[in-house]
């Protein structure tokens, strides 16, 4: 390519002098003009029939303010110097400021800063055999680009000094929407005129809908108005409105929330979810909703969202009504906050709000299925702190308990805590700079510590609803605990692990109980401390047992054993020596009670132990492969445990209990069914018998009866997923397998066969929406079964199946469905079904649920495009809450 930069205009008027026995004959106009480029047929023009790539830096004059580089391209280029005409032809290409535009033909009228582009008749035509009428092909149509922004159409023109343009037959796109227009005006940088003109979110030649317009304006990144608007679906106008505002902005902006209406019988007709979008800053929006239902009001909704990246974030979400039902109001609201700050690197403040005006709420006006099942609302703020390089922490925590039955509230104000982690009592000294001896651990070395405390102030706001008072009666507690562990872990033997532990605790209350007048008992304001200690022992050690090969591609299966003893022992706290129990004589019989019954941190235990606890656990697993693709999988643990108290009068032995898991087993190595099984059992097993009046010591065990344990409590759950695979195969699936075959030496004889079988069985063609190789299936079940056998009069148990099934019939519709099934009353209890259509712009779903709260059925059917979400029909009918469906 010739490169070559002219001074305009000096230069070219140095040229034109060079040609000056050219200019004796009068310039055709350059518009009418069509030039071969294999000859030179105007006698005024300057042609090369090379491909030419030309910059002109031009400088202000009296016919031209531009000041500016411009550079352009094409295979040829005419230069009308008498006109100020500059013709570029074939793959022309013309930059200017940011701007470039393409076409097979550029025209540019130096002397009015304009320049015009357009195709050219292309030696092909469309025959109207396959077409509606017979057509001429144009080759090089325009194309305009600035800022990012695309534009083509059949002729365009384009003022270099206003920088405004017009083009005829153009089309553009703008975020996800494809605009077309009988004739497109660039007014400025960001706003675009067209009319008569089309807008629409869907990629095909021939759209499957679109909303056409006489008049549109369009303003990059804000908005496109159109009036009047007319939805066609393909061609068929089907719906008319006075005007259109379409968003086009990126990422989020402030608008008005489209509302969805209906009526239901208890409510009569409503609004719902009227309201804006407020963008407040990079870090917050606010968005605020109405509802209004025709028997009951107004129902308010807000909702704010911040964050700041490494500092805060959170959400804050509320509603109110001031409900008018039955001739009565009542002011009735809801409010939840989430935050989570990030105060200084090592403190930290996290807050989880849910407060309700009233228990019934959720029944009233959610339509959340586990909101409307819920008993009790939790909040906590939590301010925590730890210090570096330390193993202390310190937290404050406020806490708000709501019991949605009984309108009880607990409140923790505050409850805190100070905690050091374990720490060795004796440390290992410290090694001097630059000193490379290694210190020898000796065993005082592993005498550790650790420490927690806490102050509590509890308070209960209760309403003796059943009395119908409504007054709150408070009950507020005030108590702290100190509690330090000691423990010394040591290796003996080699073999065995062998670790004493001492436990101290000691906890203060402000009340406590006295019997003296009141058999039941009498708050007595003061300080009071209670004072309880055990300690323990344990030993255990690790035994393995290897199956070396015993499968194929398995290398071998562990077996880990890993048995413990241990003995523990706590004192007799209602011994008299202690003073935390009162002995009460009621009707000639005497008792001790707890002086802290009810604290906040429980009552005391009662009743000395000497217990010899053993426990085993056991680990099974394998390993696969070699080399790099080596694996090793956990296949699944068994775990027993139970214990014996030495000092016990009766009933020694405390309920044996096991437990049973398998897992799913990841990664390309799975064995059978554990590759998509989990599975957990539980087991609890008693030693005695059961009498009339419960336990009594005489022992179930009688192998000859063929009675050893007697099973007491049994849960089992398994949950399994499958993803059915292909359910016919291709032929190019054939041969790919018959190309792996060949790497292994099957005769070509053989694959020639099976070439011929899967050419033979070849499927039909059928329409391209049905899936003719995978089609995906998730099966999702779990079964969940448990009973209560320890009193055998009084047997309970519950057994449920739940499974769900996520199916795409074909690439455009998919099933959902999900039910649980009461295996012991053989009755479905929920269940719901989901069809989904993917009509490529557009989406439609159905839901149905035949059972429960929410029964009723919900169709939707909406264009996808974010900037078109409220374009929707919506349907709704069933049975539902209070306030809706």
């Amino acid at each position: 390519m010739i490169k070559s930069h002219f001074k305009y205009p000096l230069i070219l008027l140095s040229i034109s002098f060079l040609f000056s026995s050219a200019q004796a004959q009068s310039s055709p106009d350059p518009d009418s003009s069509l030039v071969d480029t294999t000859s030179i047929s105007q006698p005024n023009a300057i042609f090369s029939s090379d491909s030419v790539e030309t910059a002109v830096d031009t400088v202000a004059t009296e016919s031209s303010d531009l000041d500016t580089t411009i550079a352009y391209t094409a295979k040829s280029i005419e230069f009308f110097v008498k006109d100020k005409r500059t013709i570029l032809n074939g793959d022309a290409q013309f930059t200017y400021q940011g701007m470039t535009l393409k076409a097979e033909k550029i025209t540019v009228a130096w002397d009015e800063d304009l320049i015009i582009a357009e195709g050219v008749p292309d030696t092909l035509w469309s025959d109207s055999t396959h077409t509606v009428i017979d057509t001429i092909m144009t080759r090089g149509r325009p194309v305009f680009s600035e800022g990012g922004q695309d534009m083509s159409g059949e002729r365009m023109t384009y003022h270099l000094k206003s920088k405004k343009g017009k083009i005829s037959g153009g089309q553009t796109s703008f975020d996800e929407g494809y605009y077309w227009g009988a004739s497109i005006k660039k007014e400025t940088d960001d706003i675009l005129y067209v009319g008569p003109g089309s807008f629409t979110t869907c990629d095909k030649a021939e759209p499957h809908f679109c909303f056409k317009s006489q008049r549109m304006m369009m303003k990059k990144d804000d908005k496109v108005v159109a009036k009047p608007v007319v939805l066609h679906f393909g061609e068929v106008p089907v719906a008319v409105l006075p005007y259109g505002v379409f968003p086009a902005r990126k990422g989020r902006h402030s608008g008005i929330i489209i509302p969805t209406y209906g009526e239901t019988g208890a409510q009569g007709r409503f609004i719902q979810r009227l309201g804006y979008y407020w963008v407040l800053n990079d870090y917050a929006d606010v968005t605020t909703s109405m509802d209004y239902y025709e028997e009951s009001g107004f129902l308010f909704h807000g909702s704010s969202r911040y964050n700041r990246r490494y500092l805060f974030s959170g959400t804050m979400n509320g509603s109110y009504i001031n409900q008018h039902f039955g001739g009565t109001a009542k002011r009735r609201w809801e409010l939840q906050w989430g935050h989570d700050q990030i105060i200084t690197p090592n403190t930290r403040l996290r807050v989880d709000a849910n407060i309700i005006s009233d228990g019934s709420y959720y029944q009233d006006y959610s339509l959340n299925l586990n909101e409307q099942l819920t008993q009790k609302l939790y909040s906590n703020a939590t301010l925590s702190h730890s210090w570096p390089g330390t193993k202390n922490s310190m937290s404050v925590n406020l806490s708000h308990e709501q019991n949605l039955q009984t309108e009880e509230v607990t409140q923790s104000l505050p409850r805190l805590s100070f905690r050091r982690g374990q720490s060795a009592i004796i440390p290992l000294p410290k090694k001097a700079p630059g000193d490379t001896t290694e210190i020898e651990s000796e065993w005082y070395h592993s005498l550790y510590y650790s420490y927690s405390g806490e102050l509590w102030q509890r308070r209960i706001l209760d309403q003796n609803i059943a009395s119908g008072d409504t007054s709150l009666v408070q009950d507020l507690r005030t108590a702290a605990k100190h509690s330090i562990n000691f423990s010394s872990p040591q290796d003996i033997f080699k073999y065995f692990s062998l670790n004493p532990s001492l436990s101290y605790r000691e906890d203060w209350f402000g009340e406590a109980l006295d019997y003296s007048n009141n058999p039941a008992g009498e708050k007595v304001s003061g300080f009071y401390s209670r004072r309880t200690f055990s300690s323990g022992l344990s030993l255990s050690t690790k035994i393995y047992g290897l199956w070396s090969e015993p499968f194929r591609n398995v290398q071998g299966i562990r077996h880990t054993m890993t048995p413990t003893l241990s003995l523990n022992f706590t004192p007799d706290f209602s011994d008299p020596e202690w003073g935390y129990f009162q002995t009460v004589t009621t009707d000639s019989t005497s008792d001790r009670k707890d002086r802290y019954y009810g604290s906040l941190y429980g009552g005391t235990p009662k009743g000395k132990t000497l217990g010899l606890g053993f426990r085993l656990s056991n680990l099974f697993q394998m390993k696969t492969g070699k080399g790099e693709e080596e694996k090793k999988l956990d296949l699944f643990n068994l775990d027993f445990s139970t214990s014996y108290n030495i000092v016990a009068d009766s009933l020694n032995f405390t309920p044996l209990s096991s437990s049973f898991r398998a897992s799913p087993i990841s990664g390309k190595s799975s064995v059978g069914p554990l590759s998509r099984l989990s599975f957990d059992v539980k087991t609890t097993h008693s030693f005695y018998k059961y009498g009339s009046n419960g336990l009594y010591d005489e022992y179930y065990f009688a192998p000859e009866e063929g009675k050893i344990l007697r099973l007491t409590k049994f849960d089992i759950s398994a949950n399994s997923s499958f993803s059915l695979g292909t359910l016919r195969h291709t032929r190019e699936s054939v041969l790919e397998k018959d190309t792996k075959d060949s790497q292994f030496g099957i005769a070509s004889e053989e694959l020639e066969a099976d070439t011929m079988l899967a050419e033979q069985t070849a499927l039909p063609k059928v329409d391209e929406g049905w899936f003719m190789g995978q089609v995906p299936w998730d099966l999702k079940l779990s079964l969940h079964y448990t009973s209560n056998r320890n009193n055998p009069n009084d047997f309970s148990e519950t057994f449920w199946l739940n499974a769900s099934i996520d199916a795409s019939l074909t690439r455009y519709w998919q099933v959902s469905y999900n039910t649980r099934f009461d295996l012991i009353d053989h009755k479905v209890v929920s269940a719901g079904l989901t069809i989904y259509r993917d009509m490529h712009c557009w989406e439609g779903r159905i839901t149905w649920n035949p059972l429960g709260v929410g029964q009723g059925f919900f169709l939707k059917i909406n264009i996808k495009a974010s900037q078109l979400k409220d374009v929707k029909v919506e349907k709704k009918q069933g049975q539902g809450t209070f306030m809706g469906f």
